[in-house]
Formats: C-alpha cells, structure tokens, sequence
C-alpha cells in the first residue's frame, strides 16, 4: 500500500508541462487512432502490429510536447502545482529506493 502513495505523490510532482503535454498526447493518440481506423483495416493487423502502430502514434505526438495544446483549466492546475512544488520541495521517497526496497522484500 505504501508503493501506490509513493506512486501517487511521484505522478503529483511530475514535471508539470510534460504532464499537461502527455494529457493532450493520450486525447490526440485517441483522435489518430479513431482517424486511422477509418483508413486501415485494423483487423487485418496483428496485435502486435497495431501496438507497434499505437506506439509510433504516441511518440510522434511526445517528440514535440510543446505543439500539443493545453487548455487554460490544464495551464492553471499545472502552475499551482508547479508553485507547490516551489513551496514545499520535492516530497516522497526517491524511486530507487523505493524500487531499492521492493527487491529487497522479494528476495
């Protein structure tokens, strides 16, 4: 239980324009893949082939993170959490040790 807060705080102090990108990229991904399945017959597609197409799609749109618009509701969520961060500093525990503490438990 302790890994998902530690998770969950990690994921609240993400670099905030890159989480606001990577909120866009996911509704951009869905917009290309609802395009494209107009145009391919995905199910002539192998499982991995569509996951190798869903991959390209999804790297195309991170390649460029700044191109991906953020709506002003995003902007705003984004600077509050970026001035908390100023405020209080990194919190949580670091993932090396918590991924440190993970393989200990397990081996």
């Amino acid at each position: 239980m302790a890994v998902a807060f530690v998770f969950i705080d990690r994921i609240n102090h993400l670099d905030a324009l890159a989480l606001g990108a990577l909120q866009r990229c996911y509704h951009l991904v869905l917009q290309g893949i609802l395009f494209l399945m107009e145009m391919i017959d995905f199910a002539s597609l192998s499982a991995e082939e569509r996951l190798q197409l869903l991959e390209q799609l999804w790297d195309s749109l991170a390649a460029a993170p700044a191109t991906v618009p953020v709506t002003a509701a995003q902007r705003a969520e984004l600077d509050r959490r970026l001035d908390e961060l100023d405020r209080e500093g990194p919190v949580g525990i670091p993932w090396n040790d918590v991924l440190h503490a993970i393989r200990t438990r397990a081996a």
